[in-house]
């Protein structure tokens, strides 16, 4: 299975509600090829899901100084086409769960996305740091005017 193949799979059948934060964390620190998970995405009608995940992957890579964030945003602006229905980000949301989740309130990306989920740039950015991804990237000085960054190590 590709790597594009195996964010679908997880988008259309997570395991758990974890599962869509570890796809979070996926997206952050692994190859794939963006025009062909985009491609996927459109034709298995999960553009709007990976599109939000995508947005506040890149939100909390940025706010951990990754450049993996620009790629992420990338992905995102491929997959943007503004929705008319809003839709639940795990797709195996129960019933009982929904008007929980859809009575929360929504941030400005869930709005954007018409996403309804709990998952934010803040639990993505503890995932990143509990899973020891942080670890894989050097911090690099910054140059003047700019942020940290880092590059990452495999």
């Amino acid at each position: 299975m590709t790597p594009e193949e195996e964010i679908i799979s997880v988008l259309k059948n997570p395991e758990e509600s974890r599962s869509l934060k570890f796809l979070a964390l996926y997206l952050i620190s692994r190859e794939y090829d963006p025009l062909k998970l985009t491609e996927l995405a459109k034709q298995e009608g999960f553009s709007q899901q990976l599109g939000y995940l995508a947005d506040i992957s890149a939100e909390a890579a940025r706010n951990k100084g990754f450049r993996e964030s620009e790629k992420l945003y990338e992905l995102a602006e491929l997959l943007y086409s503004p929705p008319v229905n809003w839709a639940y980000l795990d797709a195996n949301t129960p019933e009982f769960a929904k008007p929980l989740i859809s009575s929360r309130p929504q941030t400005n990306l869930n709005k954007k996305w018409r996403v309804w989920d709990t998952l934010t740039p803040e639990h993505i950015e503890d995932g990143i740091s509990s899973e020891g991804i942080e670890s894989r990237y050097e911090r690099q000085k910054p140059g003047r005017d700019q942020e940290t960054r880092y590059s990452v190590n495999y």
